[in-house]
């Protein structure tokens, strides 16, 4: 890869014969050249991404009808998408991610029946997905995350029948989840999270056979998951839907989901307990059920989850003990375990201290939860953040712990001997 830097030369212009042109990955700056509509051969890939141009994107651009690949993400344009773009009706991938481009997207580009990649993600554009961009059938790639687009996700989605990726996160899109999203038969990964999207998670998503990531995070969303559509997507590795309304108990049946790596449904108003089959998902890295209304006991079947990495069950109303089967779960991938703010009692188990890849231990809030702390703590030599305050626990906190400046720690000093006084809070 070349490193040139400098405006693009206008002499572009006169290289009439050319078929294809890359020169992505530079440093170039400045206006790209409007030559650039000289060059009507070109009939394979146009791309200038990852440069530092500035300007407009030439119109010109239009001009170049037989070119199939077209990119000019990553620079510091401004303005608006030409128009013209919609005279490619040869175009299968057009990209125009993070290069500060504002306006609507343009009507136009719904004329490009071979397109079948559009990425419009992190620009500030306005106004809403348009319908027409909805027409091109061949579509398999839509993304248009951090967009600043509003309105409504158009009903008309269900025409995309090969879709398999729809992001459009961190927008201002209202309304609810079309139901004609069950068309898309196709579809692997879906990310809505960031919205304002209200209503409940439809019963159509029991049609995506082959999803794989589906994200729903940070929305309004109410209402009980649909359990016996979710628990059919047997490809599924990623459920997020934390920060909504729903409401009701987390599904049973979960174990169905044997690809599942990650389960995130956290601040929400789920109640009932944990599912002792959850501890079934072999494959599960991170288990996120903080700031529910989670009643019970923390299911001591979870130390069957051997890739586990992220446990956060803080922020509900568990009761009951710590299971000292915690300490039983894979002591190279464990790093986290917070039950802050629950209703736990007993002691803190000394089998705890066998998960030495362990960086954060929270079991701050759990005022029922007493005894010495066990000695084994010591052995957690990868430790960040050990927060032990509102509890009722005393004893000594290892000097190799408390001393260490680059460990984050909250204790109760009425309870707890503190060998660096410092570093007690």
């Amino acid at each position: 890869t070349n490193i040139l830097e400098g405006t693009a030369p206008t002499e572009l212009g006169q290289l009439t014969e050319l078929r294809e042109l890359w020169i992505n990955f530079n440093r170039f700056s400045g206006q790209f050249p409007t030559e650039i509509g000289r060059l009507d051969r070109l009939s394979g890939t146009l791309r200038f991404d990852f440069n530092f141009f500035s300007g407009t994107i030439p119109s010109e651009i239009g001009k170049l009808t037989l070119i199939d690949d077209l990119s000019f993400s990553y620079n510091n344009f401004h303005g608006t998408i030409p128009t013209q773009i919609g005279l490619l009706s040869k175009l299968t991938s057009l990209s125009v991610i993070d290069s500060q481009i504002s306006g609507t997207i343009p009507t136009e580009l719904g004329v490009l029946s071979r397109l079948a990649y559009l990425a419009l993600d992190q620009n500030v554009l306005s106004g809403s997905i348009p319908t027409e961009i909805l027409s091109p059938t061949n579509l398999v790639e839509l993304h248009l995350g951090d967009a600043k687009l509003n309105g409504t996700i158009p009903t008309e989605i269900g025409r995309l029948q090969e879709l398999s990726i729809f992001r459009a996160p961190a927008n201002q899109l209202t309304g609810t989840i079309p139901s004609e999203f069950g068309l898309l038969r196709f579809l692997e990964h879906i990310d809505l999270g960031g919205n304002i999207l209200r209503g409940s998670v439809p019963t159509v998503i029991g049609n995506w056979r082959r999803l794989v990531e589906l994200r729903l995070s940070g929305n309004q969303l109410s209402g009980s998951l649909p359990c016996a559509q979710l628990t059919g997507l047997r490809t599924l590795r990623m459920l997020s839907a934390g920060s909504n309304a729903l409401t009701g108990t987390i599904c049973r049946g979960m174990e169905a989901l044997s690809s599942l790596t990650s389960l995130e449904l956290h601040m929400n108003h789920f109640t009932g307990s944990i599912p002792k089959e959850i501890g079934l998902i072999h494959s599960l890295a991170s288990l996120v059920l903080n700031g529910n209304r989670i009643t019970g006991s923390i299911p001591s079947e979870l130390h069957q989850l051997r890739a586990l990495a992220d446990l956060d069950l803080s922020r509900n109303s568990l009761n009951g003990t710590i299971p000292t089967e915690i300490g039983l779960l894979d002591s190279f991938q464990f790093e986290n375990l917070i039950l802050a703010n629950n209703n736990i009692s007993g002691t803190l188990p000394s089998e705890l201290g066998r998960l030495f890849s362990l960086e954060t231990l929270d079991v701050s809030g759990n005022y029922h939860l007493s005894g010495m702390i066990p000695t084994e703590v010591n052995g957690l030599v990868r430790l960040k953040r050990l927060f032990l305050n509102g509890t009722s626990l005393t004893g000594t906190v290892p000097m190799v712990l408390f001393c260490d400046s680059s460990i984050q720690k909250e204790v109760n000093c009425t309870r707890v001997d503190c060998p660096c006084c410092g570093g007690c809070s």
